[in-house]
C-alpha cells in the first residue's frame, strides 16, 4: 500500500484487508494505493479539491463550510480531522467538544460519520457552529431557492435605503452608530431585513452567520485588532451589499461542490448540535441531550490562562444580529473561562489559598509564587494584578469542565486537549505559566489515565496583538479508566 501523488514520495507499508477503511480516512495524504490497483483519492482529498488528480500543494483549511466566518484561536480541520482518526473510535461514536467554539470538531465529526455534540458560552460561536454543519444537511432544493432570493435582492436593492433600525433592539441603536456611519448602519438593517423575511431556522442562521463575516469589514473598528479600536481613518460609507455578494457566493460555491462529492462519503453523515451554553453547568450537557457515559470521544481546544477577547472581536456580530447590548456582553465576557476581565471583589476571592485548595499541589505552589512576584514587582499595572487571580479561577474553572467531562465520557473512551502555555512579565523577568502541565495534573487527579503528549506548531496570522501569540501547542491525551 502506498499513500502519495507522487511515487518518489510514496509510503509503503504493509496492512491488512481490514484496514483499508482506515487509511482511506488519512488526514494529511491525498491517495491510497492497494497492491497494483489504481490510486484512490482519500475522503480528505475529495473533500478539499473533489478527487483532483492535481491537487494544490497546501492543504485547504476552509473545505466546505470551515472558512464559513473567521474565528480567532480556531482549530485547524486536518488537526482535529488527525486527532480523530489516532483515537481511531469506529463510525457512529458519539464525539464532543465543550469549548466548541466556530464548530471545527462539530464538522470534522459531521464528514467522518460521527455523531457530534458541543457547546460554547459565546452566543455568536454556537451560531456559527449550527450553521456550518446544519445547512449540509438541509435539502439542496430549498437551499438553492432561498439563496437565489437573497441574491437577487441584494442585486437589486432600493435606490434609497430606509432610514430606519427597526431591526435593531432600540437599546443597541445608539452603539450602533458610534461604531458604523449611518448610510451603512441603514444597509445593514435592510439586509437583516431582507434576510429574515427570505428565511428561517438554519438557512436564516447561515446567512447571518455570512453577514457577520464581513461586519468588522464595513464598520469603523480598526480590522487588524482584537480589541476595541477605532480606525485611525474613520469611513464614511462601504459597500456592505457587495461585499456580502461576494462572500455568499463564495460559501455557498463551497456548499455546492460539496453536495456533488458527498456521495463518496465512506459513513452515513449524523446529526449534529451546537448550544451556546457553560460547558461547567451538568444543565448544559442535560440540554445537548447528553447522558453520564454517552460519550465515547472528548476533543476540544480550550482557551489559554487568559483568553483571546472573544466577545470584544464579535461584539458588533453581536450586537447588529443577536441584539445584545453592551451591558449584556459584559456578563457573558466576565464569565467566559480564561476571561481578563475580574472585579475587586473576585480578584480577592481569588488570591485566598483556600478558593484553591483542592488544585494539585504544583498548581498551588505557583499561585502563591505569583502572588508573591506580583507584590514584590512595584511596577505592575491593574492587569499584572489581576493575573495570579485570574489564573487561579481559569484552573478552578477548567478543574469543573474536566470533572463534566469525566462524567459523560465512556469507560475507555479518550479525551484530547490542544493547549499551549502563556508567559507574563513581573518584576523586569518573563515567566511561563505551564497551561497545558497544570490541566494535565487536574485531569490526571479527576482520575483520567495519560496516554502521551503530542507537540505541534501553530501558524499566527497578522495582528496587533502577534507579540503575545502562542506558537507552540501540546496536545493532552487521555483515557477513562475502564
Amino acid at each position: 500500500m502506498s499513500n502519495s501523488t507522487n511515487a518518489a514520495e510514496a509510503l509503503k507499508l504493509k496492512c491488512d484487508p481490514t484496514s483499508q477503511d482506515f487509511f482511506k480516512r488519512a488526514a494529511f495524504s491525498h491517495s491510497v494505493q492497494f497492491d497494483e490497483c489504481r490510486a484512490e483519492p482519500t475522503w480528505q482529498a475529495i473533500l478539499e479539491n473533489g478527487g483532483a488528480k492535481s491537487p494544490g500543494a497546501r492543504k485547504d483549511p476552509k473545505y466546505v463550510t470551515h472558512g464559513l466566518h473567521a474565528y480567532k484561536g480556531k482549530f485547524y480541520p486536518q488537526l482535529a480531522k488527525g486527532l480523530l482518526n489516532i483515537a481511531n473510535i469506529g463510525p457512529g461514536s458519539t464525539i464532543l467538544d465543550p469549548f466548541c467554539g466556530s464548530g471545527t470538531t462539530l464538522l470534522e465529526g459531521y464528514l467522518n460519520g460521527y455523531r457530534s455534540f458541543g457547546c460554547d458560552m459565546n452566543p455568536l460561536a454556537a451560531k456559527i457552529a449550527r450553521a456550518k454543519v446544519a445547512i449540509l444537511d438541509l435539502n439542496p432544493d430549498v437551499v438553492r431557492e432561498v439563496v437565489a432570493t437573497v441574491q437577487q435582492l441584494v442585486a437589486s436593492p432600493p435606490r434609497h435605503f430606509p432610514q430606519v433600525l427597526d431591526q435593531i433592539p432600540e437599546d443597541c441603536r445608539d452603539e450602533v452608530l458610534r461604531w458604523f456611519p449611518v448610510p451603512v448602519a441603514f444597509k445593514l438593517n435592510w439586509l437583516i431585513d431582507q434576510i429574515r423575511r427570505a428565511s428561517a431556522g438554519i438557512l436564516s442562521d447561515f446567512l447571518e452567520v455570512v453577514l457577520s463575516s464581513i461586519v468588522r469589514e464595513v464598520s469603523n473598528q480598526e480590522p487588524s485588532d482584537l480589541r476595541i479600536r477605532y480606525r485611525a481613518i474613520e469611513i464614511e460609507d462601504a459597500d456592505v451589499l457587495g461585499l456580502f455578494a461576494v462572500r455568499l457566493k463564495e460559501q455557498f460555491e463551497r456548499i455546492e461542490k460539496f453536495w456533488t462529492v458527498r456521495g463518496n462519503a465512506p459513513h452515513p453523515f449524523l446529526p449534529s448540535k451546537a448550544i451556546d451554553g457553560d460547558n461547567r453547568s451538568a444543565k448544559t450537557y442535560k440540554s445537548l441531550g447528553l447522558i453520564p457515559g454517552q460519550v465515547d470521544m472528548i476533543l476540544t481546544s480550550p482557551p489559554y490562562g487568559t483568553a483571546l477577547p472573544y466577545i470584544d472581536t464579535d461584539r458588533l456580530s453581536l450586537l447588529l444580529l443577536l441584539g445584545l447590548s453592551s451591558s449584556e456582553r459584559r456578563p457573558i465576557e466576565s464569565n467566559l473561562i480564561g476571561s481578563r476581565e475580574i472585579g475587586g471583589p473576585e480578584r480577592r476571592q481569588f488570591e485566598q489559598a483556600s478558593q484553591w485548595s483542592k488544585l494539585p499541589d504544583k498548581s498551588q505552589s505557583f499561585l502563591e509564587s505569583m502572588l508573591r512576584a506580583v507584590a514584590d514587582d512595584q511596577s505592575a499595572g491593574f492587569r499584572k494584578r489581576n493575573s495570579p487571580a485570574l489564573f487561579a479561577r481559569y484552573l478552578c474553572d477548567m478543574a469543573s469542565t474536566i470533572e463534566q467531562s469525566k462524567v459523560h465520557l465512556r469507560r475507555g473512551g479518550e479525551m484530547m486537549m490542544v493547549i499551549g502555555d502563556n508567559y507574563t512579565t513581573l518584576d523586569g523577568k518573563k515567566i511561563r505559566i505551564p497551561c497545558s502541565d497544570f490541566v494535565e495534573e487536574i485531569a490526571i487527579e479527576a482520575g483520567f489515565e495519560p496516554v502521551e503528549r503530542i507537540d505541534i506548531s501553530v501558524t499566527t496570522e497578522n495582528l496587533k496583538h502577534i507579540k503575545n501569540a502562542i506558537l507552540e501547542n501540546v496536545v493532552l491525551r487521555f483515557r477513562c479508566p475502564n
